[in-house]
């Protein structure tokens, strides 16, 4: 069961005595509200509505109490009469009506309320409305939020809550349309590779057991679900593990001719890189020439670089495709940090005296002056003669 603060229009009633005396909420503070319980109180709020129309919009928020159990026409009213500021609120309370909650969402909106709002608890109006099973609002708002962005960043219900790793939503959001679960997005991406950056096992696991499919690729990428879920700093490694034991192909390169060893040395996933070495992950895969040590080197990726040594120490003497080693290729794209790690390492490795300038200092010169003062200010020009 969610648990939810009481909301403060029903602390701030001022119903007639008779009513006041009936549903009595003085010590409304010391509960805390469900949101069962709070649809409850708001067939009851609608009773007394019924019976004391006058005496329930005296309260400061009669919008927001309004649009809790009121159609759109009367709210409506209620502003264009002035009898009623837009509170801001407002929407988070329409997303609780079942019955006009649509409508007024579309109204409230239209009149300036953000249906990105949060409220006190850091609630947007479509969490509420989820929260509250009220999904057919909760859709509206989100297509309204769609209108608002780029094509690309448009999602679906499903593809919403999957974002927010928020099982119950999905499983709410899975009732009520079982069709989404088979949607991709704008990318290409299924619901999988989705829940692969974001979500913990057990939703991932849950949405597999609902007919996601766990062997679905990239439109647009190529990308497998287990390359996602090498991004997923969080849970990757348990991710990496039940793929796994389903046959996904660990081996698998998307469009790029990247693999899901290569992901995870680029995120740093350090876990679940571990864990795709540990399950058979091909160690001696190059990309563009470069094996796996300088691909870290040139993503500038020192804790993945490394691992890599760790588990192949020869990589760090290898040359990319167009014959430049690991400091060559660190002198252009990576730190000094890097650069002293490899220097430290890569004693056999051999550079020419006239080759100084062209690694040492040439080429931090297209990175702009601050990275070859940052160089010069943490390198002694003798200890990188040493290395000539």
């Amino acid at each position: 069961m969610i648990s939810a603060k009481p909301n403060k229009f029903l602390k701030n009633i001022k119903f007639c005595p008779t009513f006041f005396t009936k549903y009595s909420l003085k010590n409304m503070d010391k509960i805390s509200i469900s949101v069962d319980t709070e649809l409850e109180k708001v067939d009851v709020l609608k009773k007394a509505y019924e019976q004391y129309q006058d005496a329930f919009f005296t309260d400061p928020h009669r919008l927001a109490m309004a649009a809790t159990i009121a159609d759109a026409d009367q709210c409506r009213r209620l502003i264009d009469n002035g009898a009623a500021s837009i509170d801001k609120d407002a929407l988070h309370y329409a997303a609780l009506n079942k019955k006009h909650g649509k409508e007024l969402a579309k109204l409230l909106v239209n009149r300036g309320l953000s249906v990105d709002g949060v409220d006190s608890e850091g609630d947007k109006p479509i969490h509420r409305a989820i929260r509250a099973g009220n999904l057919e609002v909760a859709d509206t708002l989100l297509q309204m939020d769609n209108e608002a962005k780029q094509e690309g960043e448009k999602l679906n219900l499903l593809q919403m809550c999957v974002q927010e790793n928020n099982l119950e939503w999905i499983q709410k959001v899975c009732e009520y349309d079982e069709d989404l679960i088979l949607e991709e997005d704008r990318q290409g991406r299924s619901i999988l590779h989705l829940a692969a950056v974001n979500c913990s096992r057990d939703t991932f696991q849950w949405l597999t057991e609902a007919g996601a499919d766990p062997y679905a690729v990239s439109g647009d990428t190529g990308a497998t679900v287990l390359h996602e879920a090498c991004r997923n700093l969080l849970h990757g490694r348990k991710l990496v593990v039940y793929l796994d034991a389903l046959r996904v192909n660990i081996h698998a390169t998307d469009r790029m001719g990247l693999t899901p060893l290569h992901y995870a040395l680029r995120e740093e996933n350090l876990d679940a890189a571990s864990e795709l070495i540990d399950s058979g992950a091909d160690l001696r895969v190059r990309y563009n020439g470069s094996n796996l040590l300088l691909f870290c080197v040139r993503e500038n990726k020192l804790s993945s670089a490394r691992l890599v040594h760790q588990h192949d120490p020869n990589q760090i003497g290898g040359v990319d495709e167009s014959g430049q080693n690991a400091l060559q290729i660190a002198a252009r794209f990576a730190d000094v940090r890097m650069f002293q790690w490899l220097t430290n390492n890569a004693v056999k490795l051999s550079i020419k005296k006239g080759h100084f300038r062209e690694i040492a200092v040439s080429p931090f010169l297209h990175k702009g002056r601050t990275r070859l003062n940052s160089f010069t200010k943490h390198t002694k020009l003798k200890w990188i003669l040493k290395i000539s």
